[in-house]
């Protein structure tokens, strides 16, 4: 360290010479833990659906699972609980209002923010699904930007199994 002599003050302080500069493992910095993105699973028997929802949910810095079939969310979420469940309910509506009833009856599940997709306009369809458990109910064609405040809000009201707007 050299020292540089000063005009004012109370003597000669240090001064870093700057022709040498530190090598990157000399100084230890405390890093930020990386949080994980979110993860959302994407229930849908349409093929080009779970396409558009993966590559727009993908863009919104999303992580995002595909499954097709209920009996796959136990394998699925084995090793991970997902953030969301995004079901695309367009072609057989009463079987994907039965398959959110099995999840919401399952307690390892119950919790998990379930976003029905719908091409059915009716109030009564909408009416159905909030009954059956969903969180929200939106209606094809999709409103990307109400789509992305949908998963926004309801990810945001989960947190490590645990609904918060019910505590």
């Amino acid at each position: 360290m050299q020292y540089q002599k000063k005009t004012h003050g109370f003597g000669p302080r240090p001064v870093k010479d700057l022709s040498i500069a530190p090598v990157d493992n000399e100084i230890n910095f405390v890093q930020p833990a990386k949080k994980e993105k979110p993860l959302v699973l994407v229930f849908s028997r349409d093929a080009d659906a779970a396409f558009l929802y993966r590559t727009i949910l993908e863009i919104w810095s999303y992580r995002v699972k595909e499954f097709s079939a209920l009996e796959d969310l136990p394998v699925i979420i084995e090793n991970e609980l997902p953030d969301l469940i995004l079901m695309d309910g367009v072609r057989q509506f009463e079987e994907n209002l039965e398959n959110l009833r099995r999840i919401r009856a399952d307690k390892r599940f119950c919790c998990l923010p379930v976003i029905l997709v719908s091409g059915f306009v009716q109030d009564a369809f909408r009416n159905s699904a909030l009954a059956c458990g969903a969180d929200d109910f939106l209606v094809k064609p999709l409103d990307f930007d109400l789509l992305e405040r949908t998963v926004k809000k309801n990810i945001r009201g989960f947190a490590g199994g645990v609904r918060l707007d019910n505590l």
